[in-house]
């Protein structure tokens, strides 16, 4: 309605949201994805392109971004009918049903705004009591950790980075839960790094949510002499090391993170385009295990649009304190909305 378009233009202005499927009738959730979405004037651009194959029921659509939700109204539906038949393009699968749907609930009526706990709560929902989360990866990850402190939680031991960061705000959003937080991230490393210690590293922590960031010393060591690993080399360690991890670890929530450079410092012109064909690769991985999949790279080619890239890693590899802190801000909102 006219009186509800400021509040969610300012929800859509994010460029990560979600938007929450319940069914009527158990009242379980059915669908929830993140997605991200170009404003066309006041809503979002585009209609629901897609099939649901549900018996018959009401659904619940809710827009969720941070610590808000935007409920909009009721939709019924029939087996098998589409929603918006006169929209539809290309059917697609339930698992796609991102944030397009809000635009075909907004016509079906009135939006209205309501206070929730916080979309951390989501995430809550995934993380039992004494719930551990582990962040893994090469230097930017480990971002100077202390690797004698192998205690859960310890400052010293999770860096100075996005991990420590992302780590601290979990940890007090949720002082009830007595959540374990691990850095195991170390300099250097590449897949086949992370494949020779992930027993130790990964499973033995047994992480009901696994973040990895993995990639740019699979390129850079390469453009160096100093490795020969090629771009299918990383899809197929990163497959192994994600079949491993489920075989292991059935129930853990695993995040990806895309591999990132910023166009300053060590990068050059000959990073490409094969950098962009291993992000392609991790992308291709992470899809094929239905990660959660964090747009790193996405995120700082918006931010410097109004910055120069060195603001935000001076060797165009290593984030600076505002590259960190932006990296921990998305990776929050990104898994608080894939919940």
């Amino acid at each position: 309605s006219p009186d509800s378009s400021s509040l969610f233009d300012k929800v859509t202005r994010s460029s990560v949201f979600s938007i929450e499927v319940m069914n009527s009738v158990d009242h379980r959730t059915r669908e929830r994805q993140f997605g991200k979405t170009k404003r066309s004037g006041t809503w979002i651009n585009a209609p629901i392109q897609s099939r649901l194959n549900w018996p018959d029921s009401q659904e619940y659509i809710t827009l969720l971004h941070r610590n808000h939700a935007i409920q909009l109204s009721t939709l019924s539906h029939r087996k098998n009918e589409s929603m918006h038949p006169s929209t539809i393009e290309t059917p697609i699968s339930r698992r796609k049903l991102i944030g397009t749907a809000a635009a075909a609930g907004i016509s079906l009526g009135t939006i209205h705004w309501n206070r929730q706990e916080g979309l951390a709560n989501e995430l809550k929902n995934e993380i039992p009591n004494n719930g551990v989360v582990l962040f893994q990866g090469d230097s930017i990850t480990d971002a100077g950790r202390n690797k004698n402190a192998k205690q859960a939680n310890r400052i010293d031991g999770l860096g100075r980075g996005y991990a420590m960061l992302a780590a601290s705000s979990l940890l007090a959003d949720h002082p009830t839960l007595n959540l374990k937080c691990y850095n195991r991230g170390i300099s250097g490393n590449k897949v086949p790094d992370l494949d020779q210690r992930w027993q130790q590293d990964c499973i033995d922590l047994r992480p009901n949510v696994l973040s990895i960031l993995i990639g740019v010393n699979d390129i850079w060591h390469k453009l160096n002499g100093n490795y020969k690993g090629t771009v299918k080399d990383y899809e197929t360690g990163l497959q192994a090391l994600l079949e491993r991890t489920r075989s292991a670890l059935p129930e853990t929530k695993i995040v990806i993170c895309e591999p990132f450079v910023l166009r300053c410092g060590a990068v050059s012109d000959k990073w490409f385009p094969e950098f962009d064909e291993r992000r392609e690769a991790c992308r291709k991985v992470s899809d094929a295990f239905q990660c959660t999949w964090v747009p790193f790279q996405r995120m700082f080619d918006e931010a410097v649009e109004n910055t120069e890239p060195a603001y935000w890693g001076g060797d165009g590899v290593h984030p600076s304190v505002a590259g960190h802190a932006l990296m921990a801000k998305t990776w929050l909102e990104t898994v608080n909305t894939s919940s």
